[in-house]
C-alpha cells in the first residue's frame, strides 16, 4: 500500500464531505481523495480475480490516509467514483456472455451488413444463435408486416436450449419505429414468465442506440450484451461491499463519454476503456481551466504510450469504439497507442542498431532490475544504469531494483555490439528517445487540427510513471515548448475520474419530427425518465442541471432545441420548436448533466524533497550530480532550471539541461525553454 498525506497550507476549503476517485489498471488501483481542506493518493495492489477486492482497499487506504476508519470515512463520503478495465478484460480474454440474437428474417447470415462485418460480429455471438423472424417497417416508419408470434417462440426457444445468457432483438429499421421490437418484447415476456426466462435479460436494440444504420445498431447492442453481465455483477458487487460500510450514496461509474453515472444506469459498452479515457478527460478539464489550447496527453506505461488530442478543451473523438475484433458505432476517446513502455525490450536490429519494442517484458518478468528472471534490458534498466531512478525509491519503496540484473542485461548487448556497458546504456537511451519521437510525429501526421494549430498554443501534458522521463524528448519531437506535469502524476486516471459530472443522455423515435405535438409528447416521457434518473442520483434537477436538446430527421438535419435548462413542468405541452427544415421520422435526443460539487483541479500533495538524495546522472558529456527539487504540489514556488529532478511520489520527473520549470497557483509545474 502507498499512500501520500497532505496537510492544509494556504488551500482553500475543498469541501465538508469526502470525495474519492478508484481507477483500477492493471498493476495497482489508484485513488485520490479530498475533503476538509486535505488530499491524499494512495495505490494499492489489483486484484485481477475479482476488482472489487483491490477497490475496497483502496477505499480503505484512503480513509487511512485521511485519519478515518473505514466506515467512518465512508459514511462521511458524498462521491466515490470508479473507473476500470474490467470491460476492457473480457473482450480482450473472450469471456463475454453467451449472446442470442434475433434478426429480421433473411438476414441471419449478413447481419445487416458486408461478409466481413458479419464475421466480425459472429465472434461475439456464434453461428448457431442467431435466429430470424417475420416481420417489417418501412422507409417512412410504418409497420407493414407485425411480428409472426410463432416465429419467435420458436426461435426464442431455441436459443433458450442453446444456453444463451442475454437474448438480443434487433429488427430491420427499428430506429424509425421501435414498435415491432417492443411487441416481440412483450410476447416473449408472455409466453416466457419471469419464472421461466430466469436470468436471461432481453434486450432490444431500439434502447441500446437509434443508429440508423441497421448493422451498426445490432453490433452495438450485441457488444453491450456480451460485456454486460460480467461487469454487471462486479460493479454491484463493489457498490454493495461499500454500503456495508455505511456508504450511502449511489457508486458512480465513470463513462468514456465524460460523465458518470450510477451502476443501475451503467451500459457495459459505456465503460469501455474508462481508465485511460478518464485521465484524458480530467487533462481537458485542466485544459479548460487553465486556457490551454491544444494539449497532446503523454501517458506512459510498462508497455505502452498511451497519447491523445484535446482541443479548446475537448477531447478529440473517435466515432467507433473496438470491443475485441467488431467496431461498433459508439464515440470513444480517440487514444493512440504506441508499443514503448517502461518494460519495452531493447534488443539488437538487423541493421546492428538498436530497437526499442513493441515487445514488452510484461509486469512478469518484468525488466531486468525488477529481480523477476528477465534478462533483457528495458528502458527501465537503462534508466536505472544511467541513475535516473533511485533503487529504493521506486514506487515510493515498494518495490527495489536491483541494478546489478540491470548491469548483466546491458553487459550482454555490450558483448554484441563490441561495445562498453556505459556506451550502450547511452545509445539505448538515445534509441528509446528517437522510437518515441518518430512515433509522435507519425501520430502527429493524422492530427490535422494540431498540426495546423498555432505552436505557441500546444501544450504537452505529461502523466503515468514513465511520462516524466520521457516529457521533455515527446514535447521536442513535436516542436512543444509547453509541457506540464502533475504532483498527481501517477494516480490521474483516478484524479480525472473525480472530475466528471453526472450525466445521461436519452434518445426517442419521433414518427413525424415536422409534428410538435408529437415532438412535445416525446420529449416529455424523456424529461419524467431524465427526472427520475437524476433524483436516483441525488440530483436536484430543477436547480442543479444543465440540458441539451437536439432533434434530427434521417436525412442529417439538425435542429437544437435547448441549450440551457428550463423548468421541465413549463415545458410540457409546449411548442418550443422551429421545425420547418425538417420533416419525416427522426430522433430527439436529450442531454443533461449535473452541476454537483467535483474533485476540484488543484495540486496540493506535498512530498518533502530532503527525503530524496541528489542522483549521479551518466550524460554523454559525463557524469553530473543532479538534485531532487520541491514545487510540485505548492502554488508559486520558486522556479528552477534543468538539469533537476521534481519530487513527487511514485514516479520520477526529470527537467534536462535547457529547460525552466515554474509552478503556477494550482501547484502545477509548467517547463518550458530557457531564453
Amino acid at each position: 500500500m502507498i499512500i501520500v498525506r497532505s496537510e492544509p497550507t494556504k488551500l482553500p476549503e475543498i469541501s465538508g464531505n469526502y470525495q474519492l476517485s478508484v481507477d483500477t489498471g492493471g498493476t495497482f488501483t489508484d485513488g485520490y481523495v479530498t475533503g476538509f481542506g486535505r488530499s491524499a493518493q494512495v495505490k494499492v495492489d489489483t486484484t485481477p480475480a475479482d476488482p472489487t477486492e483491490g477497490l475496497v482497499a483502496c477505499v480503505a487506504a484512503a480513509a487511512d490516509a485521511m485519519g478515518e476508519s473505514l466506515d467512518g470515512f465512508l459514511a462521511r463520503a458524498n462521491l466515490v467514483h470508479f473507473s476500470s478495465t474490467i470491460a476492457t478484460n473480457i473482450a480482450i480474454q473472450r469471456s463475454g456472455a453467451a449472446v442470442g440474437l434475433i434478426v429480421t428474417a433473411g438476414h441471419e447470415d449478413l447481419l445487416y451488413g458486408s461478409e466481413t462485418e458479419a464475421h466480425q460480429l459472429l465472434g461475439l455471438v456464434g453461428r448457431g444463435l442467431v435466429q430470424g423472424v417475420d416481420e417489417a417497417v418501412s422507409v417512412d416508419g410504418m409497420v407493414t408486416r407485425s411480428v409472426d408470434p410463432a416465429g419467435l417462440e420458436e426461435a426464442v426457444r431455441s436459443l433458450l436450449e442453446h444456453g444463451v445468457h442475454m437474448v438480443v432483438v434487433s429488427f430491420e429499421g427499428a430506429h424509425r419505429n421501435p414498435a415491432n421490437e417492443v411487441k416481440a418484447k412483450a410476447l416473449i415476456e408472455a409466453s416466457y414468465p419471469r419464472h421461466y426466462l430466469g436470468a436471461v435479460p432481453l434486450v432490444l436494440s431500439s434502447q441500446i442506440s437509434l443508429h440508423r444504420n441497421d448493422y451498426g445498431r445490432t453490433a452495438l447492442a450485441v457488444a453491450n450484451a456480451y460485456l454486460h453481465p460480467a461487469l454487471a455483477r462486479s460493479l454491484y458487487r463493489g457498490e454493495d461491499r461499500l454500503r456495508e460500510h455505511r456508504f450511502q450514496r449511489p457508486l458512480l461509474i465513470v463513462n468514456t463519454d465524460g460523465s458518470s453515472t450510477r451502476v443501475a444506469k451503467t451500459r457495459a459498452i459505456d465503460t469501455f476503456n474508462s481508465g485511460p479515457s478518464a485521465g484524458v478527460l480530467g487533462a481537458a478539464n485542466v485544459a479548460r481551466e487553465l486556457g490551454a489550447t491544444h494539449v497532446v496527453t503523454f501517458d506512459v506505461g510498462g508497455t505502452t504510450t498511451d497519447v491523445a488530442h484535446i482541443a479548446a478543451a475537448e477531447p478529440i473523438l473517435s466515432p467507433t469504439t473496438s470491443v475485441g475484433d467488431v467496431e461498433v458505432s459508439h464515440p470513444s476517446i480517440a487514444l493512440a497507442s504506441f508499443g514503448l513502455g517502461g518494460g519495452s525490450l531493447i534488443e539488437v536490429g538487423a541493421d546492428g542498431a538498436l530497437t526499442v519494442g513493441p515487445q514488452s517484458a510484461g509486469a512478469v518478468p518484468g525488466p531486468a532490475c525488477f529481480g523477476l528472471g528477465g534478462t533483457k534490458l528495458t528502458p527501465t534498466d537503462v534508466w536505472l544504469v544511467l541513475g535516473y531512478l533511485e533503487p529504493g525509491k521506486f514506487l515510493s519503496g515498494r518495490r527495489q531494483l536491483d541494478a546489478s540484473s540491470a548491469g548483466r542485461a546491458l553487459a550482454r548487448l555490450a558483448d554484441e555490439l563490441s561495445l562498453t556497458p556505459e556506451e550502450v546504456a547511452l545509445d539505448a537511451l538515445d534509441a528509446i528517445q528517437s522510437s518515441l519521437g518518430s512515433q509522435m510525429k507519425t501520430w502527429a501526421t493524422r492530427q490535422p487540427g494540431f498540426t495546423s494549430s498555432d505552436p505557441a498554443q500546444r501544450w504537452l501534458f505529461s502523466y503515468g510513471g514513465g511520462g516524466g522521463l520521457l516529457a521533455v524528448a515527446a514535447a521536442e519531437s513535436l516542436g512543444i515548448e509547453q509541457v506540464m506535469v502533475f504532483p498527481q502524476s501517477s494516480v490521474f486516471s483516478a484524479f480525472g475520474g473525480g472530475l466528471l459530472p453526472i450525466a445521461h443522455s436519452y434518445h426517442g423515435s419521433v414518427r413525424d419530427v415536422a409534428d410538435g405535438a408529437s415532438v412535445s409528447e416525446a420529449l416529455k416521457l424523456l424529461m419524467d425518465r431524465a427526472r427520475r434518473d437524476m433524483r436516483a442520483e441525488g440530483v436536484q434537477i430543477d436547480q442543479e442541471m444543465v440540458a441539451s436538446l437536439t432533434l434530427r430527421d434521417f436525412d442529417d438535419h439538425v435542429t437544437s432545441l435547448v441549450t440551457s435548462w428550463v423548468d421541465v413542468d413549463q415545458q410540457r405541452g409546449t411548442h418550443l420548436f422551429t421545425l420547418d427544415a425538417l420533416n419525416g421520422p427522426g430522433e430527439l435526443t436529450l442531454s443533461i448533466r449535473s452541476m454537483v460539487d467535483k474533485v476540484p483541479a488543484v495540486g496540493h500533495s506535498l512530498i518533502d524533497p530532503q527525503q530524496f538524495a541528489p542522483r549521479r546522472v551518466i550524460f554523454r558529456s559525463g557524469a553530473e550530480i543532479i538534485p531532487v527539487v520541491g514545487g510540485l504540489g505548492v502554488a508559486d514556488s520558486e522556479a528552477v532550471e534543468g538539469p533537476v529532478f521534481l519530487a513527487v511520489t511514485d514516479t520520477t520527473i526529470f527537467i534536462p539541461h535547457g529547460w525552466r520549470v515554474e509552478f503556477n497557483e494550482l501547484g502545477y509545474g509548467i517547463a518550458r525553454r530557457c531564453d
